[in-house]
């Protein structure tokens, strides 16, 4: 009997090795993990999920009308972005020069502008920075899980935590439990992210969450670089004559 078992352990030995090597992921090519470039032109569709509602985990009504999907198409060059925004409130339009951003909605006559140093965490403001996709900014050689088919491509895969609201809205909900006593846990709003990212070009394929997956188009990138429309070109001259102003102003004796 033991002559058996010691046989069969010989034998199942090297197919247990090959299960287990194939469990062990690739090693994370060398490169930067997401494309850098100072031109680029890209559209992402979200189409929410029917997994949950919201990130917090509440379950989907079962006769919840589809709700369709939200395009997004960003053109940038440089510290200049044009952002076209299609949901189903209809079209909106953001510019961002630097630090200052324009917004445009639907419905509205005139748009607004936000400055970063006195955006004050409005939910309204989206901090860029210099990285093309801010909001792939969690993905690290740490989470690499290996690589993957995605869309024809073949795709690094990172896994990890992400919020499921802007750290304006996180904000509130910690205000509001602390003004009425009760804890707050921000675990409670963060959710399972996978995404793939094209292993030769390094721009996003596709990003999973449990309530909405985004795929991304990657166009051709811009030749010449963005100029504000002249309406807007009119209000960052006076906006930052004012900005001038203030920053110089003499101190009153």
């Amino acid at each position: 009997m033991k002559l058996l078992l010691l046989i069969a352990a010989v034998c199942l030995c090297p197919v247990l090795l090959r299960a287990q090597a194939t469990d062990v992921a690739p090693p994370l090519p060398p490169g930067p993990l997401l494309a850098e470039t100072d031109f680029a032109h890209w559209i992402v569709t979200t189409t929410p999920g029917n997994n949950t509602a919201s990130g917090n985990g509440a379950p989907a009504p079962a006769n919840a009308p589809a709700e369709p999907p939200t395009i997004i198409e960003i053109t940038r060059t440089g510290d200049t972005l044009h952002m076209v925004t299609t949901d189903a409130r209809g079209k909106s339009d953001r510019w961002c020069v630097g630090k200052i951003q324009f917004i445009q909605e639907p419905g509205w006559d005139v748009p607004i502008w936000l400055d970063h140093d006195n955006a004050h965490g409005s939910a309204r403001y989206i901090s860029f920075g210099k990285a093309l996709f801010p909001e792939l900014s969690w993905i690290s050689a740490s989470n690499y899980t290996g690589i993957k088919l995605m869309g024809g491509r073949k795709c690094l895969v990172f896994t990890g935590k992400v919020m499921t609201l802007p750290p304006a809205g996180i904000d509130q909900l910690k205000q509001a439990a602390v003004a009425a006593g009760k804890p707050f846990d921000v675990k409670a709003y963060e959710a399972d992210a996978v995404a793939y990212i094209d292993a030769e070009t390094r721009f996003p394929v596709s990003y999973v969450k449990p309530y909405e997956t985004s795929t991304y188009q990657i166009l051709p990138a811009p030749t010449a670089k963005l100029t504000l429309p002249d309406k807007l070109q009119k209000m960052n001259a006076q906006i930052n004559k004012r900005q001038k102003e203030l920053q110089y102003k003499p101190a009153q004796a």
